[in-house]
């Protein structure tokens, strides 16, 4: 293959828009009728032959459309010429026109122009080459983008533009006048046509300040109507408008609503909403806003403590539009307040607003109105008592909503006595003492002071005994000293404990004893009292803790022993002493005690000396003699030793005394004794020598009648004297 070339033998390539490849391929770019149009050859040549072709290149040219525009400020209501021009192409030439991408069909007449569906609308074609969309009149729904294609054999040509028609702006949602009640969230619709930009306005009334006492006339009309507002005395005011700036609590939404949150009484007013998108004067409304205030309390709660028979008062301040209408409960139960009467005190009659419940005298509510939106509703109580303490609630209510505000009145006092006073455990020197809390007098219990004595049918009463710094009676038994103590009749001992105690356990009690035991609470208001009947226990019995006591040994025989004592202590016999043990034994013998059990006499229980006889004892033998008490519970403590020695003999019986010779004033007496010793055995035994007691004396006592007892010494031999010197007519005493 040696060449390409044009039929004019002009061999290629012959410019830079031609390339020619040894495959035998020719790429002619940006090709252009007149120059590269027409006859062109391939020709192939080799050794032997050669060969060739021709082929003819025909180049067509596509349209091109001659820019168009839209007119500028296109308003409502012009008309408007489309024209689409094609300044290149062959023909023949197809035009058409689109809006927003969809035909724009059109009825085929006779004539060279054409009308299209839409009445409005024209299409008309004078020439091959052009043609013209006529819009008699356009409005909004004409705004869009318009295409005019042209096609040929070539190629398709397509020429866009926007059309924007500017139309007036019209209400969508004209805003009317509303009202709302205060706290709401609130939108007022205002929104217009044709890309309007809206806006609100509020109202602020300017002064105009007239002259003094004049007399003003307002003439509004509206489509051939008038209204006269006259005002009298008054300063004319006018409307200022200032743009609504938005922030947390107010502002306008990009629909054009005007937004409140929480919306308040103040937000009250007028106001103006525009809308305005720079074709025509735009649209405006002017609108009433007005909140209504429900009943409300700024505060929600209070609290307030008073003492027993102080008097307290409260305010309900209740806000919001009139009429109110209040209603006071204590503890959710309603109050009936009425009127008072004509012959209540003058200070509640110079108040008209002045009730007085109609159960209790002692509450009294007064109302003051205060501003058209602010009522206070005073509550007093006079000399308060426990049943005052309560929640006490106002419920206000009007048209536009209801609150309640709730007060609570704590009404303080001593507290009550300890309620339920029991023994929990009883012992000989022990008790455990508990109580349940009582009532507290609305204020907490700080300690608990128990008081008891030991009882007897002497004690005084309770109700005369006086709690002062000076009452020698009453004792702080709370030392550890104190407590190892016992406790002495007729003394009232004290205790204090803290107040998050119910319970003491008493202690260095007497056993067998009875207690009265009270208690009273106190708390930072004062004392309560103690109970009307104190808590009566008895302790248990226990062994005597004590010997009997003044032990004496007497001897009153060769055989026997006379053995004497006292009881124990009182407080050391824990019980009634049913009887005692009195043991003896020789002291020369290593040998146990022997005891002698003597019970006690009922009948000579009050005797305070017991006597009892050893016998079967030994003749001139010291024993060891000691002493024990017992009661229900055991024996006590025994007796020191006491060491005791019978006779060596039995003492002599008494002598027999006689008179033998009386005168006027001389008395002679005789006596005689026995010997034998019959008193060892029952008398039983056989006398011998060491039972005769031997005589080595005798005593003579006698007594005048104004005298004192005298003693005579008389030798053993003698067995009669003879008193002289008597005074006649007297009664002597005499005894040997």
């Amino acid at each position: 293959m040696n060449d390409i070339h044009q039929s004019s033998i002009n061999r290629l390539p012959q410019n830079h828009r031609q390339k020619t490849f040894p495959n035998g391929t020719l790429i002619i770019e940006r090709i252009e009728r007149g120059s590269d149009d027409g006859e062109y050859r391939c020709q192939v040549t080799s050794e032997s032959n050669v060969a060739s072709a021709d082929t003819f290149i025909r180049v067509l040219v596509a349209p091109l459309i001659n820019p168009f525009h839209s007119p500028p400020n296109l308003r409502e209501g012009m008309r408007v010429m489309l024209t689409c021009s094609v300044v290149e192409g062959d023909p023949p030439l197809m035009i058409q026109f689109l809006k927003d991408g969809t035909s724009i069909s059109m009825k085929q007449q006779q004539t060279t122009s054409a009308l299209v569906e839409n009445h409005h609308m024209k299409f008309d074609r004078t020439n091959d080459y052009s043609a013209t969309l006529f819009i008699e009149s356009v409005t909004n729904e004409d705004s869009g983008n318009y295409s005019c294609i042209v096609s040929n054999n070539a190629a398709i040509a397509t020429y866009s533009i926007f059309m924007k028609v500017n139309v007036p702006p019209k209400w969508i949602i004209m805003p009317k006048d509303i009202e709302a009640i205060e706290g709401q969230n609130i939108a007022i619709d205002c929104s217009a046509t044709g890309d309007s930009r809206v806006w609100w306005e509020r109202a602020y009334e300017k002064s105009l300040s007239p002259p003094m006492h004049s007399k003003s006339t307002l003439l509004l009309m509206k489509n051939g109507g008038n209204h006269n507002i006259s005002k009298q005395q008054q300063s004319p005011t006018m409307n200022h408008f200032r743009t609504v700036v938005s922030n947390s609590h107010i502002h306008t939404a990009e629909n054009g609503s005007l937004i409140f949150r929480d919306i308040q009484y103040d937000d009250s007013g007028t106001y103006l909403c525009q809308a305005n998108n720079g074709v025509g004067s735009g649209l405006s409304k002017v609108i009433k806003l007005k909140v209504h205030v429900p009943a409300y309390f700024k505060n929600k709660f209070s609290s307030q403590t008073v003492r027993h028979g102080e008097s307290v008062e409260w305010s309900c301040e209740v806000n919001g539009e009139q009429t109110i209408d209040l209603q006071i409960s204590k503890d959710r139960m309603i109050l009936d307040f009425v009127p008072i009467n004509n012959n209540e005190d003058n200070s509640l009659k110079s108040n008209s607003d002045t009730k007085i419940l109609h159960s209790d005298n002692r509450y009294n509510l007064i109302r003051k109105l205060q501003n058209d939106h602010l009522v206070s509703y005073i509550i007093r109580i006079d000399q308060v008592d426990r049943r005052d303490s309560s929640l006490f609630t106002c419920v206000a209510s009007n048209p536009y909503g209801k609150d309640e505000y709730n007060f609570q009145l704590i009404v303080q006092e001593p507290p009550e006595p300890p309620e339920n006073l029991h023994a929990l455990e009883i012992e000989s020197r022990n008790a455990v003492i508990a109580w349940s809390q009582p009532y507290s007098g609305n204020s907490p219990i700080v300690a608990y002071h128990v008081e008891y004595r030991l009882w007897m049918d002497s004690s005084t009463s309770w109700s005369n005994v006086h709690h002062t710094s000076n009452q020698s009676t009453i004792v702080e038994h709370n030392t550890a000293a104190m407590m190892s103590k016992s406790l002495l009749p007729g003394t009232i001992y004290r205790k204090t404990l803290p107040g998050t105690e119910t319970s003491i356990n008493l202690r260095s009690l007497q056993p067998m004893s009875t207690y009265e035991i009270r208690v009273q609470a106190e708390n930072q208001i004062g004392f309560g009292s103690f109970q009307l009947t104190p808590l009566k226990i008895m302790t248990k019995e226990e062994a005597p803790s004590g010997p009997p006591l003044n032990i004496r040994v007497f001897p009153i025989s060769a055989h026997t022993l006379q053995i004497s004592f006292q009881p124990p202590r009182l407080e050391n016999q824990n019980g009634q002493i049913l009887g005692y043990y009195v043991g003896y034994k020789a002291v020369d013998l290593d040998e146990h005690f022997m005891f002698k059990k003597i019970l006690e006499d009922n009948n000579n229980r009050s005797i305070q000396l017991k006597e009892i006889n050893i016998t079967d004892l030994r003749r001139a033998t010291k024993y060891v003699i000691i002493v024990q008490a017992f009661n229900r519970i055991g024996p006590g403590p025994q007796s020191e030793e006491i060491v005791g020695e019978t006779l060596i003999n039995d003492p002599p019986k008494a002598p027999v005394l006689t008179s033998i010779n009386v005168g006027y004033n001389n008395v002679e007496l005789n006596w005689s004794i026995e010997t034998m010793d019959d008193s060892f055995d029952g008398g039983l035994h056989v006398s011998s020598k060491l039972d005769v007691p031997e005589i080595t004396g005798y005593y003579l006592y006698s007594k005048s009648p104004q005298g004192e007892w005298e003693e005579r010494h008389i030798n053993s031999e003698e067995n009669s004297f003879k008193y002289n010197n008597l005074l006649c007519g007297n009664q002597y005493q005499v005894n040997i």
